[in-house]
């Protein structure tokens, strides 16, 4: 017997979230550690341990899956999993299948008492965001450093860049550099790069951080930390996931890293100048968005007159909010053939930015290449 018609969204949330134990193995496989669900891997079938979901207290059922910026209540999860985060209909008649049974009809105490309980729970989520946001800032502004040439986030760069990330001429203000920053999977500090994750009016709301390790004996010799580093220190994490080199600080839908301002011919001198602040342009203007902050450098070597912003997590492309000076929208998009979730972002990203009423274009690294950063060293190495 499936659950009633006459049950509400809410109530059915309420009731896949009193038996996650039950859904969670079937949905995402994976395992229950320290008050949370973490998805099985994607050799496993999963859809990766970047997915949680909370088993206890007032987030029991919220879940968020980290590498693609997608979160919800089980509703949406089972959408998410199971229908292509396109179809909510389906969603809720699977639901209503692996209920099994009928939910009684709401009193108006019923629903009295849960809106109590979801205006708590958004009072108590909104202080836990304000905590995150204000450490963050604090890290960003007082803690990492601003000059971060010739530093290890410099040297990583230039790495990534094939020795060419002097060639931009400046730096942007939107990364600094941390000597010691902790990374709680391992329980200790490491150098880190870290980048200013903004709101469309430029007020900061997260940060990036991607730790750094060295994997030579020249003081230039500096990567960011990666999963096989594991074996490096100890061989476990804290948290029993994945180890990750990067992770964000805060909450950032809808925020982006403006990394490239692109550059501008002075209209009565002619002199080459640093494009305009956000908060300063006039009329028609064009942006381009990508994933990562190595591929946007890439981009920026590229096409230095272009603007560049860095989306967090490929649904950034749909969710980063503009202002309406920005008429034309371009997504440097990286080349994953037969990935239906980032299939799935760039449709979404599609549908919003027309919606916006912007014209967009997606763009992909040339046939056989994955990513733009890849493409500017096939590139350099092929010149070379």
């Amino acid at each position: 017997m499936t659950v009633g018609r006459i049950a509400s969204l809410d109530q059915v949330n309420e009731a896949l979230a009193d038996r996650l134990e039950d859904l969670l193995p079937e949905l995402i496989g994976g395992r229950a550690y320290k008050g949370e669900w973490i998805a099985a891997h994607l050799a496993d079938g999963g859809p990766g341990d970047s997915l949680t979901v909370a088993l206890r207290g007032y987030k029991r059922g919220k879940w968020y899956h980290h590498a693609m910026g997608v979160g919800g209540d089980p509703l949406g999860l089972i959408c998410y999993m199971r229908f292509g985060n396109t179809d909510m209909k389906g969603a809720l008649a699977w639901a209503r299948d692996f209920l099994g049974g009928k939910i009684e009809p709401e009193t108006e105490k019923d629903r009295e008492l849960r809106a109590q309980r979801l205006r708590a729970a958004e009072r108590k989520q909104q202080r836990e965001e304000r905590t995150r946001r204000h450490e963050a800032r604090g890290l960003f502004f007082f803690k990492a450093e601003p000059k971060w040439a010739a530093t290890p986030a410099w040297h990583y760069l230039n790495n990534r860049l094939e020795g060419r990330l002097s060639k931009l001429g400046h730096l942007p203000g939107s990364i600094r550099y941390m000597p010691e920053l902790i990374n709680h999977q391992l329980g200790i500090p490491l150098p880190a790069m870290v980048a200013s994750v903004v709101d469309i009016h430029g007020d900061m709301i997260a940060m990036h951080r991607t730790w750094l390790i060295k994997r030579g004996a020249g003081d230039d010799s500096w990567d960011r930390l990666r999963a096989e580093d594991i074996t490096d220190f100890g061989g476990r994490t804290q948290d029993a996931k994945e180890l990750k080199g990067k992770k964000v600080l805060g909450t950032f839908k809808g925020g982006s890293i403006r990394l490239w301002a692109g550059r501008r011919i002075h209209e009565e001198t002619g002199e080459v100048k640093r494009g305009q602040r956000w908060s300063e342009l006039k009329g028609r203007h064009a942006i381009m968005l990508c994933e990562g902050i190595e591929t946007g450098f890439s981009l920026a070597l590229a096409m230095p007159e272009r603007r560049i912003v860095t989306t967090i997590a490929i649904e950034g492309f749909a969710n980063v909010e503009l202002p309406p000076v920005f008429a034309n929208v371009t997504i440097a998009a990286d080349r994953d053939p037969g990935n239906k979730a980032a299939a799935g972002a760039i449709e979404r990203a599609k549908a919003a930015h027309t919606a916006a009423g912007r014209h967009l274009q997606v763009v992909y690294p040339p046939e056989g290449i994955d990513d733009w950063n890849t493409a500017l060293r096939e590139v350099v190495g092929r010149v070379a």
